[in-house]
C-alpha cells in the first residue's frame, strides 16, 4: 500500500490527490490519502527529520506528495537543481539541505548536464538540453500532473512596473518597489498560505512562496542584478555599476554602487562575500545550499577587506585556514565596492546565477550563531518560537562598521531592500512591510511614477472564497496566483471591478506528485509510476479539476504529461507489490 499526502491548503492538489488515490484504488493498489498543513508537509518532504534519504510513511516519513515547483529564474540551467534538480553527481553535488525526493541519478545526464553548464554555444546547448529534458521526463521520481497558468487579481490602479500585467513568479514579492499606485497606497495581499517564517535564507521546511511575499523585497528583491518582469529571463544591472569576467569565464569582477542597509550601515563588498559564505554553511541550512555548492565547489574560501580569510569546506565553516586546503572557489574583497571570485569551471549561467548577489548585513548576522538564524529574531520569531511585532535592539561597533552603533528596529530582517519588515500580527495573520525612503533607487523609481506603494500587508486568508470576498469589500486588493482561480472565479473578480492578471510564463513551473526514493528498489517503482502515468494520452485537466487552469498543448515546457486515469491496471498493480508496506 502507499500513502499520499497532500496539503489542506491548495484546493487544486487536494483534487489531484483525490483523482489519483481514486485512480489507485481502482487499478487494486492500497491507497490511503491524508491532508495535512503546507508546513507539515514540507517537512515531511524536505525536512528529512529522521535521516535523509527519508523513510517510508509506515516507517515516519512519507512516500507521495503533492507540491510545486516555482517562482525561480527562467533561464534553462540544466547544470543545477533550477530545472532538473538534484544531480546526486558526487561531493561536489549535493542536495538542498534536507531534500530528498530528488535523490535520483542518472549518469548520462549528469555528464550531459556538465557538458551543458560549459557550453557557450547556443545551437549546441540546445541539442543537450534536449536530449537531457528526453531522459528526466522518463526517469525523474516525480509525476507532473499540470502546468498553469498563474492568475492574479488586483486594483485596476495597480501598474505593476508601470503597465498593467508585468507579473510573474520570478518576481512576485522581490518587486513591490516597481509598482506603480497612488501616493503612499497601501497593497493588501491575501495569501492562502499561512507565513511561517521571515528568513532571506530559507531552510527547506521555510521555503514557500508565502514567506516571499514578505522577505522578498527586504533584501533578495534588490541584488548586484534584478530580473525583469517586462520580459522572460531578462536581468539587468541593479546595485552593479561593472559585471565583468576574464576570458576563460574562471575569474569575476563586481562593483557595485555605494549605498546603505535600512539601519544606516554603509553596504561594502564584505557583506556581499559574507553572505555567499553564509549560503555555503550547512549550519545556515539555506534550501540552495545544493545549488550553489555544484556552481562554487565544497572548498571555499573568503578574504575580507581587513586582510582576514575564513573558509567553508564542504558545508563546515571554518576560522583558519584547514589543514590541506585547495579552494575551489575564492572570494576577495578588493576594495569598499568592487569584489572579485573565482569558479572552478566556466559555467554559462554564472551571471546573472552566481553574479547576482542580495547582501545580509555582516554587522548584525555575524554576532548570531549561525545554526540560530532561522529560528530567531533575525527570522521574525520571539524566543517562544513565534512569529511577533515586537522588536529587538541590535548594537555594533561603530569603529568597524560606521552607522550609530544601534538600531531598535529589527522585527525580522535588516537589508538594502526597498521595503523594512515591521512585524507579524497573530490576531490578522498578517506581516506588514513599510517603505524605506532611503532605498538606493528611490529617486529614480520615482520619477517613472513607481516606488510609491507606502505599505504592504500580507494576510493569511486560506479560503478561496474568502480571498474573493475580502476582495469585494475592499479589504484585500491583491490576491496571489496560489488560490489556483478557475474561469469562473476570473469572471467574479472581473466584475468586482478587479483586474485579473493570467500569465503564462516557463516561471511558473508545474505541479507534480513527488515519488520517494528511499532505496533502488523503490526507484524501480517510481519510475515505472511515473512512466505508466505519462502515455500519449491527454485528456482536458479542466474537466477533472474545475479548480484550476491550463496552458495550450504545446506550450514550451519541459515534456512531462498532464495528469491522467491508469491506463493498465494489471501493470500498475505489478509494479508496485513492492513499493512498501
Amino acid at each position: 500500500s502507499m500513502t499520499l499526502e497532500a496539503p489542506t491548503n491548495n484546493p487544486t492538489r487536494r483534487q489531484i490527490a483525490s483523482i489519483i488515490q481514486n485512480s489507485f484504488s481502482s487499478a487494486g493498489i492500497s491507497t490511503n490519502l491524508i491532508f495535512v498543513s503546507f508546513t507539515q508537509l514540507l517537512a515531511f518532504l524536505l525536512g528529512c527529520s529522521n535521516g535523509c534519504p527519508a523513510k517510508s510513511f509506515s516507517q515516519g516519513g512519507w512516500d507521495a506528495g503533492f507540491v510545486g515547483n516555482g517562482g525561480g529564474t527562467v533561464l534553462p540551467d540544466f547544470g543545477t537543481q533550477n530545472v532538473m534538480f538534484y544531480k546526486n553527481e558526487g561531493p561536489n553535488d549535493i542536495p538542498p539541505t534536507g531534500s530528498n525526493y530528488y535523490f535520483w541519478k542518472n549518469t548520462t545526464f549528469n555528464q550531459l548536464a556538465d557538458q551543458y553548464g560549459s557550453t557557450f554555444d547556443k545551437t549546441v546547448a540546445l541539442g543537450i538540453a534536449q536530449k537531457m529534458v528526453q531522459i528526466a521526463a522518463q526517469e525523474r521520481p516525480g509525476i507532473i500532473t499540470y502546468y498553469p497558468v498563474n492568475v492574479y487579481a488586483y486594483s485596476p490602479s495597480f501598474k505593476p512596473w508601470g503597465t498593467a500585467n508585468a507579473v510573474t513568479s520570478t518576481t512576485v514579492g522581490l518587486d513591490w518597489a516597481h509598482w506603480k499606485t497612488a501616493a503612499d497606497a497601501a497593497i493588501n495581499v491575501g495569501s492562502t498560505g499561512p507565513l511561517d517564517a521571515v528568513n532571506p535564507l530559507p531552510t527547506a521546511a521555510q521555503n514557500s512562496f508565502y514567506d516571499r511575499l514578505i522577505w522578498g523585497s527586504i533584501q533578495a528583491g534588490t541584488g548586484t542584478e534584478e530580473a525583469d518582469s517586462r520580459g522572460a529571463g531578462v536581468y539587468f544591472n541593479a546595485l552593479a555599476t561593472s559585471i565583468t569576467s576574464s576570458s576563460d569565464h574562471l575569474t569575476w569582477t563586481e562593483t557595485v554602487k555605494p549605498h546603505n542597509f535600512q539601519d544606516g550601515v554603509a553596504v561594502t563588498a564584505d557583506d556581499y562575500i559574507f553572505t555567499v559564505m553564509s549560503q555555503l554553511r550547512l549550519d545556515v541550512g539555506w534550501v540552495g545550499l545544493g545549488t550553489i555548492t555544484s556552481q562554487l565547489g565544497i572548498n571555499d574560501q573568503f578574504n575580507f577587506r581587513n586582510g582576514t580569510s575564513r573558509y567553508v569546506v564542504n558545508g563546515t565553516y571554518f576560522s583558519t585556514k584547514p589543514s590541506g586546503f585547495t579552494p575551489t572557489s575564492v572570494w576577495t574583497a578588493v576594495d569598499k565596492n568592487t569584489f572579485t571570485f573565482t569558479m572552478p569551471v566556466a559555467y554559462v549561467f554564472a551571471d546573472p546565477l552566481v553574479t547576482l548577489v542580495s547582501p545580509l548585513p555582516m554587522h548584525i548576522y555575524e554576532k548570531v550563531p549561525a545554526k540560530t538564524w532561522s529560528s530567531s529574531f533575525l527570522s521574525g520569531f520571539n524566543a517562544q518560537g513565534a512569529l511577533t511585532n515586537t522588536p529587538t535592539t541590535v548594537t555594533w561597533s561603530t569603529g568597524t562598521y560606521g552607522g550609530n552603533g544601534s538600531y531598535a528596529h529589527v522585527f525580522g530582517p535588516v537589508g538594502d531592500g526597498a521595503y523594512m519588515y515591521r512585524g507579524y500580527d497573530s490576531v490578522s495573520q498578517s506581516g506588514t512591510l513599510v517603505r524605506f525612503d532611503g532605498y538606493w533607487n528611490a529617486t529614480g523609481l520615482q520619477a517613472l511614477g513607481q516606488f510609491t506603494v507606502k505599505t504592504v500587508h500580507v494576510v493569511h486568508v486560506q479560503e478561496k472564497q474568502a480571498a474573493i470576498a475580502g476582495l469585494a469589500n475592499g479589504q484585500l486588493n491583491y490576491l496571489d496566483s496560489n488560490y489556483n482561480f478557475n474561469a469562473n472565479d476570473v469572471n467574479s473578480m472581473t466584475a468586482l471591478g478587479a483586474y485579473v492578471a493570467k500569465v503564462q510564463d516557463p516561471a511558473n513551473g508545474w505541479q507534480e506528485m513527488v515519488l520517494i526514493l528511499p532505496d533502488g528498489r523503490n526507484h524501480t517503482c517510481g519510475r515505472h509510476l511515473h512512466r505508466n502515468h505519462s502515455r500519449p494520452v491527454q485528456p482536458d485537466t479542466r474537466q477533472v479539476l474545475p479548480d484550476s487552469s491550463r496552458i495550450p498543448d504545446g506550450s514550451s515546457f519541459l515534456s512531462g504529461r498532464k495528469l491522467q486515469l491508469p491506463a493498465d491496471s494489471t501493470h500498475h498493480h505489478r509494479l508496485c507489490d513492492d513499493y512498501g508496506p
